[in-house]
């Protein structure tokens, strides 16, 4: 019987997110049900045992780098999917916020939350990303996935983001748009000519970043 794909790739996002978020001892069937979403059956069909999932992580972390070293030679994958510039979402500050307006930039699109710990440690390299390169085309966009704009005022000033910070709240259509996204912190790096190149889940640090970010400006 052929592999569901999306069950397949949903759990490996959501065993991801929990070694992230807790570490390996965490990841416990109960907690994959919890943070998937899925049946233990249905969890259990693809991954019979917690080696298996690791086993997943490990294999799909090297197609990654596999992938991220062949997009390298020619900056975007040939098939990269075209980005959706046709949504207005409103910042933190009710500011209504076009996508459009940035056609022509080379676009880290970040979706997090104030409460999720690994993206607050993939923030302050943004920040430091968006100061670095900015004058040269790059601009960063965060978007909540679920916070109010009273608890993103205060976070957002605590870890001094210099860039645009967008209200996620009830706007399933723009994560549909670019989805699906089963974990964050997802990423998605946007070349000036408007294709989706790189779809990050997770830490993925500076260096990387940078690596792509110089590639695509």
């Amino acid at each position: 019987m052929a592999r569901p794909p999306v069950a397949h790739d949903r759990i490996l996002a959501a065993a991801r997110h929990i070694v992230e978020r807790d570490g390996a001892g965490a990841l416990t069937f109960d907690e994959l049900v919890k943070e998937s979403g899925l049946t233990r059956g249905g969890i259990t069909y693809h991954f019979p045992t917690k080696e298996d999932l690791l086993r997943g992580l490990l294999e799909a972390d090297f197609r990654q780098w596999d992938d991220a070293e062949a997009a390298d030679a020619g900056v975007c994958p040939a098939n990269a999917k075209k980005a959706d510039y046709s949504f207005t979402i409103k910042d933190m500050n009710d500011k209504p916020v076009k996508l459009s307006e940035y056609k022509g930039k080379v676009i880290l699109l970040d979706f997090w939350a104030t409460w999720c710990g690994p993206c607050k440690i993939e923030i302050p390299n943004f920040v430091a990303l968006q100061e670095q390169y900015g004058q040269q085309g790059l601009v960063v966009l965060g978007f909540s996935v679920d916070d109010t704009p009273d608890k993103l005022q205060p976070f957002a000033s605590q870890f001094k983001m210099n860039y645009p910070v967008l209200v996620g709240l009830g706007r399933d259509d723009v994560q549909d748009a670019f989805g699906p996204i089963w974990g964050i912190p997802t990423t998605f790096l946007i070349s000036r000519d408007g294709r989706i190149c790189r779809k990050n889940t997770g830490i993925q640090g500076k260096a990387k970043y940078e690596r792509d970010i110089k590639a695509l400006l």
